[in-house]
This record gives structure tokens, sequence and C-alpha cells, in this order.
């Protein structure tokens, strides 16, 4: 977190993980069935939920991904004074850890790394004991992206 590059506010980094998050939505959404399948392996639920789990997780990267192409990471903000001058400035955290339950792996885990890595966040991420399947192909789908390990 401290040294990279991921967790910075300009334009290049921005882009960067814009366009990770992009591709991170498109890889789910082309590998929809097989994950659908895994979804329901891992935890027992009908498949046709599993596939509107992976719709929704394809969604929620779409839309961090969307969020972070305008988000104003800095503004200024009026004071009542004119002789003071001030700004918020939005920095990411740090490193997160997110822990998941076993009935919706999946889409609990793209709930809390999507915001997460598109803030400039780092992520540990542990998934239920009982269903973490799917969440080890998300960690897989993420270097395939270009998602710093």
């Amino acid at each position: 977190f401290d040294g990279g590059s991921w967790r910075g506010q300009d334009p290049a980094s921005v882009a960067r993980r814009v366009g990770v998050l992009k591709r991170v939505a498109e890889r789910i959404a082309k590998d929809k069935k097989r994950l659908a399948a895994l979804e329901t392996t891992d935890c027992g639920k009908p498949v046709e939920e599993s596939e509107w789990d992976v719709d929704d997780a394809v969604a929620c990267f779409e839309f961090y991904a969307d969020v972070l192409s305008s988000y104003p990471f800095e503004r200024d903000v009026a004071l009542p004074e004119d002789d003071f001058k001030g700004s918020v400035s939005r920095e990411p955290l740090g490193v997160v850890a997110l822990i998941t339950p076993w009935n919706y792996p999946l889409l609990m885990a793209v709930w809390k790394v999507a915001p997460a890595l598109a803030s400039g966040c780092t992520v540990v991420l542990k998934p239920s004991e009982h269903a973490s399947l799917t969440c080890l192909e998300l960690a897989d789908l993420f270097h395939q992206c270009g998602c710093p390990a």
C-alpha cells in the first residue's frame, strides 16, 4: 500500500483502477455459468439465484468503475470567512480486512472488495471456510485483469 501506485489519485492511477474494475466485470460476465455453478456447489443455492448473484457482481464492478471515473478526490469548501481557504481531500485508508459469510460468498465479497479497490485501498479478503470457491476464483480474476498482488 505505502509504496505502490495503486493508491494514487492522479489521473493515471485512477485510470488504472477503472481499467481493472471494468476488466474484472467483463471476465465475471464471460464466466457467468461457471461461476454460478461454483457458487451453487459451494453454498447449495439454486443455480438461477447464483446466476442473479453473478449478474449483481458484474453490475457492482461496473458501478464503481463509473463512479471512480468522475469522483472528486479533492474539492474546495466554502467557508464563512474570506480570509480562510478550505478543501476536502479524500484518500484511501490503507489495507482493508474483509470477512464474508457462507450464504452469499461471491456477492458479499464483491460488495466489499469493489469499493475498497476503487478507492485505492489494498484488500485482504477472508471468505467463509465453508464456502470459499468463488472468492478464490475472484482473486484469480483480479490477477488476470492486472490488479497488483
